[in-house]
């Protein structure tokens, strides 16, 4: 019977926190599909994101993900994705174009932190919510992101903002009474 990799749970369960608190954040209960999802048979806490996703044998960036539903009528379909951190440019790209093309698609694009890297200029800027987000995640599988990261919200407006998402969030009462979670605990910029 093999070990147990620690690390591979530690990363499991901080990776399950922060998508819990995207999830809350931006008031969805699911994610439609992981656009990226990489099976490591060798990881036991290796699991997507969403109930539908595309493996690694599979070529996601060749999909149309704007026909990618899953969302309530009328809302957006949540769109989850976590891309090799060698190559981060064309995830970038599909993301930002496929977000022009379809206003009821919102992708959310964990990365690494390169705001001085050629994609983020090209794919990023201007065309996503960046939040930044303090303190480093990391695989203990293949070393992803073992530097600062930060969550690109494609089809949501832009701009940027430190978010501490391992800050508690407390909800509030937006207008019409509706309880939702605060617009942010970081700073926006």
């Amino acid at each position: 019977m093999r070990a147990m990799n620690r690390d591979a749970y530690s990363d499991s369960v901080v990776l399950s926190a922060l998508l819990g608190k995207v999830k809350r954040r931006f008031n969805f209960s699911q994610f439609a599909w992981d656009l990226g999802w990489s099976y490591d048979p060798a990881d036991p806490f290796s699991t997507p994101a969403a109930r539908r996703y595309f493996m690694n044998a599979e070529d996601a960036l060749e999909k149309d993900w704007s026909t990618l539903g899953g969302g309530q009528p009328g809302a957006p379909a949540n769109l989850w994705l976590r891309p090799p951190s060698i190559s981060v440019s064309p995830w970038a790209r599909k993301c930002a174009q496929t977000t022009m093309g379809a206003p009821n698609i919102r992708i959310f694009m964990l990365s690494p932190a390169s705001v001085g890297a050629r994609w983020f200029s090209q794919w990023v800027l201007g065309r996503a919510k960046v939040l930044m987000l303090p303190g480093r995640l990391s695989s203990a599988r293949d070393g992803r992101y073992a530097k600062g990261c930060m969550l690109c919200v494609f089809g949501d407006g832009h701009g940027f903002e430190l978010w501490d998402w391992r800050l508690p969030q407390v909800p509030h009462v937006g207008e019409g009474g509706t309880v939702r979670a605060p617009a942010s605990n970081g700073l926006a910029v």
